[in-house]
């Protein structure tokens, strides 16, 4: 009885392992680089959609936060979850951003992911970090699926006409935009 002999007969022993480990290494290197978010860029133009959730938090005793009345200011859909670290960890950086870019006219909306089932978790989010004062929807699994969010965080800039004008995953690159825009 004979053995079969290895198609070629290059890559046998610890030659084969080393140059099947290298292949293993070289293509994870692709998927990771080629599925990570980038920081963010500017879009098609897309209408904002309307901010069907179901409900809201954080908005005191006025009205909860429609197309029509974010009309007429720039707005930050922030669309995270409160199982997602990077989320919560970009939530005070977020807060920073709203009050320096607040009274230039820039609105915040957060859309968390989460159901009515889970609004104590999505509450104790917002009491954990100072300054997060802006309206907070959770429930938002419409708004995620029309605007394509597979990845979070996700932030999506809509102009004075309520348009969206980018959308990333970097804060950094969001106040970027602002900056050029306003």
């Amino acid at each position: 009885m004979t053995r079969p002999k290895a198609s070629g007969g290059r890559f046998e022993g610890p030659v084969g392992l080393m140059v099947a480990v290298i292949a293993i290494v070289v293509a994870a290197a692709l998927v990771e680089r080629l599925t990570r978010p980038r920081g963010g860029e500017r879009i098609t133009p897309l209408p904002m959609p309307e901010l069907l959730v179901e409900g809201w938090l954080n908005t005191g005793d006025g009205p909860s936060p429609t197309r029509e009345s974010l009309r007429g200011s720039y707005v930050v859909l922030d669309l995270w979850a409160t199982d997602c670290v990077p989320c919560l960890r970009s939530l005070p950086h977020l807060a920073q951003l709203s009050r320096e870019w607040g009274p230039r006219g820039v609105e915040v909306v957060g859309l968390a992911s989460e159901p009515a089932s889970r609004r104590e978790a999505v509450q104790a989010a917002i009491d954990r970090v100072p300054g997060m004062d802006w309206p907070v929807a959770y429930g938002a699994g419409m708004v995620f699926g029309q605007l394509g969010v597979e990845m979070i965080p996700t932030y999506v800039l809509f102009d004075t006409e309520g348009v969206g004008v980018w959308r990333g995953h970097s804060l950094g690159d969001l106040e970027a935009e602002l900056a050029s825009r306003l």
